[in-house]
């Protein structure tokens, strides 16, 4: 189904009531609520999270995040939640477009999934950046407890 988001951002929304399934090689712990297909990759959305695959050579710039705080404000309106940013393939960050989500107030804190030292780098210098809590995991179940104790869960 396709579905139109302010006028701009076209988005297949894929809604599951399933548990936990394998997605590149890891394993979601919580409930799928919906599925988002974008152009820069794929959105899986649960209870309080956000968990972000990008496609290879992706760019992370202001349209992306516009589109990340979109899903957020259809599923996090008045609740807190964090994001797990999925970094297994390479893609560009940019740290200031990055740190508009920060903004949104229920934003709790942002998890970086990767195992490639470049990239656990490249993050410390966005952390100068960012304005909420942010940490960078080896584990995608290190990042579920970490996001968890920032949401309060």
């Amino acid at each position: 189904m396709l579905e139109q988001i302010n006028s701009v951002f076209y988005l297949r929304i894929t809604r599951t009531r399933t548990l936990a399934e394998d997605l590149c090689s890891m394993k979601l712990l919580e409930a799928q609520v919906a599925t988002y297909e974008l152009e820069y990759g794929l959105v899986k959305v649960s209870a309080n999270s956000m968990h972000v695959f990008f496609n290879a050579d992706a760019i992370v710039d202001l349209e992306t995040v516009y589109q990340l705080i979109g899903i957020s404000e259809i599923h996090f309106r008045n609740q807190s939640f964090g994001v797990l940013l999925d970094y297994q393939q390479q893609y560009t960050i940019d740290p200031h477009a990055l740190n508009f989500l920060a903004k949104i107030e229920h934003f709790k804190g942002l998890a970086l999934l990767t195992h490639q030292q470049k990239a656990i780098l490249n993050f410390g210098i966005i952390k100068l950046f960012f304005e909420k809590p942010i940490e960078v995991f080896f584990s995608q179940e290190n990042a579920d407890l970490w996001l968890s104790s920032k949401i309060g869960n």
